[in-house]
């Protein structure tokens, strides 16, 4: 049985919108199977919200539901309010039900595994905020989403924390901008710091700060692919939204029928959870590059391993050299002996179209576990300042 206090994605879902006035204000919801309430609004909240008179500061709006208490305090008093729910489900119908009634928290946090496209959604849900037409979310064909979609929208601010880490002058420079008016008739400014964990230590107390004090036309969209690394106090003051993957299975399948071969769809199904990112990539130099690199060190290290130390040391090395590539490199290695792994303990492996790598790999690598949460380690510790041929060494070193 499910109940509104779990998080049961299996449970059929059935939106419906409902209409509602309380104090004589209206306001429009949309409801679902599994959220609280769902046919109307309830007695004890009715009686709750028509008894409140006046609130100051900030509020925080634990087990939101669908949002009635959340948003009916932000639209009658003007404060920030930060809507959390365990249901997956209660968020989304929360988002939606924040445009419908034009009140969006001002901070959000997209908490998702590896591979989801975060800084996509983290774009969607601004132009969601933004929209000529939303209904409730973007449109995604009028002119203020197609702008920002251009990256030419004057109020929206992105640091890509997957590029270079994210600076206390980046949340600085943010502050300068928005504490002035906004340039767009809008009068909303929105700033996106895509990986928030990859920021330093000095760049988070600086957003928090900024955070604690939220101008009321400002907002914040974080992401993240590990919310263990993000302060508490960052958490408890944005409204998390979890995004579920897509099974790598049905990735690779709709690569596949999206044009791409199988060994292209098999290796990036580790590292893109839409087959439309992982086509783009898939046709870049850069992947073709490494792809041909990892390849060729991976079938010497099955075979004849000075060589393949060679491969790493000299060709590698002089070939690839970002920050960017080195994590593709790793994580690309680290799902080749995940496989090995899953031979091991006799379970499918997910990289058919490379069964022969994987089993020279055997005798290269007796101790896939160890070796694959060595090399873990070792990325955890990458930074844009990496020293690429230190890090090379390191990992021929662990292998």
């Amino acid at each position: 049985m499910s109940y509104y206090f779990t998080n049961d994605e299996s449970l059929k879902s059935e939106v419906k919108k409902i209409s509602v006035k309380i104090n004589n204000l209206p306001f429009s919801f949309y409801t679902d199977n599994g959220v609280f309430s769902k046919k109307g609004l309830d007695f004890g909240t009715r009686t709750l919200l028509e008894s409140l008179t006046d609130i100051k500061g900030n509020v925080l709006d634990i087990g939101c539901g669908y949002g009635p208490i959340g948003i009916y305090i932000a639209k009658t008093f003007k404060t920030v309010v930060d809507m959390v729910d365990i249901n997956k489900r209660s968020l989304d119908l929360s988002l939606k039900n924040a445009k419908l009634n034009d009140r969006f928290s001002h901070a959000y946090l997209l908490s998702g595994s590896s591979g989801i496209p975060l800084i996509d959604y983290a774009i969607f849900v601004a132009k969601s905020i933004l929209c000529e037409n939303g209904d409730p979310l973007a449109c995604l064909n009028c002119l203020t989403c197609l702008r920002i979609e251009e990256n030419n929208y004057a109020d929206l601010i992105v640091i890509d924390g997957s590029k270079e880490k994210i600076k206390k002058q980046h949340i600085d420079e943010i502050e300068r901008t928005f504490v002035k008016t906004a340039l767009e008739n809008k009068g909303k400014m929105i700033y996106i710091l895509h990986l928030v964990e990859n920021a330093t230590p000095i760049a988070l107390n600086s957003l928090l700060k900024f955070l604690e004090e939220p101008n009321q036309n400002v907002y914040a969209i974080l992401t993240t692919y590990n919310e263990n690394k993000v302060l508490p106090t960052i958490l408890s003051r944005t409204q998390i939204l979890h995004l579920s993957a897509i099974p790598r299975n049905d990735v690779i399948n709709n690569a596949i029928n999206n044009g791409v071969s199988n060994e292209d769809a098999e290796l990036l199904s580790s590292i893109y959870n839409d087959d439309v990112n992982l086509k783009d990539f898939s046709l870049s130099e850069t992947y073709k590059k490494i792809k041909n690199l990892l390849l060729e060190f991976l079938e010497e290290l099955g075979g004849n391993k000075a060589y393949a130390s060679f491969v790493l040391s000299k060709k590698i090395v002089s070939q690839i050299r970002s920050y960017e590539q080195v994590s593709v490199f790793i994580d690309l290695l680290l799902d080749f002996i995940y496989n090995l792994m899953l031979k091991k303990i006799k379970q499918e492996i997910i990289l058919k179209s490379y069964v022969k790598i994987i089993n020279g790999l055997e005798m290269a690598i007796p101790n896939p576990q160890q070796t694959f949460l060595k090399i873990l380690e070792a990325k955890r510790s990458i930074d844009v300042n990496i020293n690429i041929p230190l890090l090379f060494d390191h990992l021929l070193y662990i292998i």
